[in-house]
């Protein structure tokens, strides 16, 4: 291989030597720095898409090029890389550097006369060495006087860069620019449809289409399945084209790999939300390949807009459109922001309004008419507390994902922003009576309750992760007149779930009983010397020794007094298990078969969990 060394150092003057189709014929050198061998590396590399010749807004190909302006010429090597696209044509030079890439993409002509000139300055340059340089450098063709050795056919296939035989007359001058003005041309021509797809996409906008719209347009003019994900890559919208199916796909797109690959991408890219830079990708989930473009707005990041399609039909001009697809992606989502902007203050207006109507069936109804709510239907309260510091704009923007989230699924609800928390009040039951006038099942409400809460606790963990946020749920509550107990239990099981469960979870205040009594009492005086008398003495001896003889009393009881199961649960032998619990009895001199006894360390440590500070 020619290495770097080679290709830069000066060319000495050397005898006459054989031509470039003798079998002594050179094989040219590549000179390039290691800096400038450097090239960006994508996860995948596209191979441009094939058309006839003459099609608007074709990728230049090897086989294009050969095809359309190297009259005459013909590909005799090196076939597997025919496909690969040309950025530029670039003609060797007789001294060192001989060849300087442009990035990569490079077809490099080698007239007859350059070739003897490199090989006799150095017979080491032989055509199969300057085939092995420029394949290093990037380049993506050479081009040479017939007829080619047999050693440079083996070496051209070996590399899959195609080797170029010319005939006799051959003019590498006018090949060089007819070459790059094919490049240029087609370039214009990509460029000018993509223009045109941004203005048919940006009327779309205007005219207040939505996102879908945009996308199935998008998708009709590339005519692969056009996507768009949040910054959670949750599929918030897809584009298909004529003669493709997407209900047979899975329903996320991009794997834990990929993403992990974007968003190291993204950061090494200049935000730019006009016109946002592409990379092509694999879909592996979707068994396909596909170009993306990142979404912002201002500086924030929303998310990623794809084209998928087979890596045959994907092509330069898709790079184009999915950057132009994504920019006007980014302004309707702008326009969503103002929307949700305002939405989110009406709808914490009236969540206030229902507040102070409280008890008052006619003041309730107005408000709860426009929130689109049923006075009289079931209802339930879904508080969602912020753990760690949350800023407003995570706040608001968590707000209008659980928004939006309920909306499309036909769920009527309001939410509204606070410092520390975001109320979403959820209706699961319109009136007081479902079809055929037979009253709504109270455990069906129940249940349904707890599944929208689930799905938004779960929505939120997403955005803000699962340890910054937890979530308490009211018990279903009818009429909306009784808003302020929904709340106040939600606040509450939120408040006691991060006690008793850690943050994260979703605690719903029905299941709480004896924790919602003791919780009342959290700041009698009574409560914790209940607590010292009862644990004081263990909890100084594991503080002392850790031994964690309390831990061990909690897994005691919730295996419900099986030491089998205990010690399973522990990790522990059964005799160790023994060991302790005859410690626990003899450190806090407590009969462990005593009813009186048990009870009272049972409610101990609930009270303990909810007496320790966060």
């Amino acid at each position: 291989m020619v290495g770097t060394t080679d290709l830069n150092r000066p060319v000495r003057s050397r005898a006459t030597g054989p031509a470039a189709g003798d079998d002594d014929a050179p094989r040219e050198p590549v000179a390039t720095t290691r800096a400038n061998r450097a090239r960006v590396v994508t996860q995948v590399e596209i191979e441009p898409a094939t058309g006839d010749e003459g099609s608007v807004g074709d990728t230049v190909t090897v086989a294009v090029a050969v095809r359309v302006v190297l009259t005459g010429a013909r590909i005799v090597a090196g076939a597997d890389g025919a496909n690969r696209r040309v950025n530029w044509a670039t003609t060797l030079r007789g001294r060192a550097p001989a060849f300087e890439p442009r990035g990569g993409g490079e077809l490099v002509l080698a007239p007859g006369a350059i070739l003897e000139s490199l090989y006799q300055a150095d017979r080491a340059l032989t055509i199969p060495r300057i085939l092995e340089g420029l394949a290093s450098a990037g380049a993506v063709g050479l081009v040479i006087p017939a007829p080619a050795r047999a050693d440079a056919v083996a070496t051209s296939d070996r590399l899959g860069l195609p080797l170029i035989e010319t005939p006799e007359g051959f003019s590498f001058v006018d090949a060089d620019r007819s070459v790059i003005s094919l490049v240029l041309d087609r370039r214009s021509e990509m460029q000018t449809r993509a223009s045109a797809l941004y203005r048919e996409l940006a009327a779309l906008a205007v005219e207040g289409q939505g996102v879908g719209a945009i996308l199935s347009k998008a998708a009709a003019a590339t005519g692969h399945i056009a996507v768009l994900e949040d910054e959670t890559f949750t599929v918030r919208g897809t584009g298909v084209p004529t003669g493709e199916v997407a209900s047979d796909l899975p329903a996320t797109l991009t794997s834990v790999e990929e993403r992990g690959h974007l968003v190291a991408w993204v950061r090494t890219q200049t935000v730019n939300s006009t016109t946002p830079p592409s990379t092509p990708i694999t879909a592996s989930r979707w068994s396909r390949h596909r170009v993306v473009a990142p979404v912002f707005t201002g500086e924030r990041l929303r998310g990623y807009v794809s084209f998928c399609g087979q890596m045959s039909r994907l092509s330069d001009f898709d790079l184009l459109a999915i950057s132009r697809t994504a920019a006007i992606c980014a302004l309707e989502l702008s326009k969503e922001d103002a929307v949700l902007a305002a939405e989110q203050r009406v709808q914490g207006d009236l969540v206030d309004e229902l507040l102070r109507a409280a008890g008052d069936p006619e003041l309730t109804a107005r408000p709860a008419m426009r929130a689109g709510l049923s006075p009289t239907g079931s209802f339930g309260v879904v508080v969602i507390g912020f753990d760690t510091d949350v800023t407003p704009a995570e706040a608001t923007n968590l707000t209008a994902t659980l928004h939006r989230m309920l909306r499309d699924r036909g769920i009527p609800a309001l939410c509204r922003t606070g410092a520390t928390e975001v109320i979403v009040i959820c209706e699961v039951a319109a009136g007081t009576t479902g079809v055929g006038g037979v009253a709504h099942d109270a455990s069906a409400i129940d249940t349904s309750l707890r599944t929208i809460a689930k799905v938004i606790l779960e929505a939120a963990a997403t955005r803000l992760g699962q340890t910054t946020t937890g979530a308490g749920l009211s018990q279903p509550h009818s009429p909306l007149g009784r808003l302020p107990d929904a709340i106040r239990e939600a606040r509450e099981a939120w408040r006691i779930g991060r006690r008793v469960h850690g943050p994260g979870h979703l605690t719903p205040y029905a299941d709480l009983r004896l924790d919602r009594v003791l919780y009342a009492l959290r700041d009698a005086p009574e409560l914790r010397q209940f607590c010292d008398q009862s644990l004081g003495a263990l909890i100084e001896y594991d503080r002392r020794t850790s031994q964690n003889l309390v831990a061990t009393l909690e897994a005691f009881f919730a295996c419900h007094g099986n030491l089998s199961q205990t010690a399973v649960r522990l990790q522990l032998h059964r005799n160790s298990l023994l060991y302790r619990i005859g410690r626990i009895q003899e450190v806090g001199a407590i009969d462990l078969e005593d009813p009186e006894t048990r009870l009272a360390l049972q409610v101990a440590l609930k009270a303990r969990r909810l007496l320790i500070p966060l």
